[in-house]
């Protein structure tokens, strides 16, 4: 049980590091939080308890710079292996002002995370991508998510990428999830993103994402 929980948190280094889609600052950053209490994002109010199921919280990275944002690492030891979930929250680019509907300048920040994880992973195999509905923060908001395959020190793992604009009218949620290739894994990527609950989030002070 400890080297797989060792392999989780060498597996979650190594994700929030390589460049993908939740890369913030290097991992040597990481945000002293206490452990068994609920981190709060002060800009956005989005709160990050210490476990969401059978996932704890690992690591808080702070977000790119000028993002007003930050990075959160969860872990949970599956039957299966280590699954892994990074939660990046941060200002959502200018568009619209539609709830229900997903606007250009938001799949193009989805297109962007994905590029991140072309050029991570040489060898990442794009499975299926679609757009859903999930409760998040208290409200429904429309989601952009694709799954992957790929390999990670030679063993065969699915990644999950899931992303949502102007949740609260002024933030984006991203959540990468990586995970062994169970087909069990989806549903507890969706859990997880459901169930991780906030706040009701303040104005972004910037909407300015690249």
């Amino acid at each position: 049980m400890m080297l797989r929980f060792v392999a989780a948190l060498l597996l979650a280094a190594a994700l929030v590091g390589c460049g993908g889609p939740e890369s913030p600052a290097p991992a040597t950053r990481t945000e002293p939080v206490a452990t068994g209490v609920a981190y709060q994002h002060v800009p956005s109010g989005m709160l990050f308890p210490p476990k969401i199921g059978g996932f704890e919280r690992t690591n808080v990275y702070p977000g790119r710079a000028g993002s007003d944002g930050v990075t959160v690492g969860y872990a949970f030891l599956t039957p299966s292996g280590p699954m892994l979930v990074t939660v990046t929250i941060e200002a959502s680019p200018p568009g619209s002002v539609d709830a229900e509907a997903i606007d250009p300048a938001c799949r193009e920040v989805f297109e962007r995370r994905k590029a991140d994880i072309g050029t991570s992973n040489a060898q990442v195999k794009w499975i299926e991508e679609k757009d859903v509905a999930l409760r998040l923060a208290g409200e429904t908001q429309p989601m952009m998510t694709t799954a992957f395959d790929f390999e990670f020190r030679g063993e065969p793992m699915r990644g999950y990428l899931y992303l949502a604009c102007h949740v609260g009218g002024a933030w984006s949620l991203h959540y990468r999830a990586t995970a062994p290739r169970d087909p069990k894994m989806a549903e507890i990527v969706t859990g997880f993103v459901a169930a991780l609950p906030g706040a009701k989030l303040h104005p972004a002070a910037s909407a300015e994402v690249k």
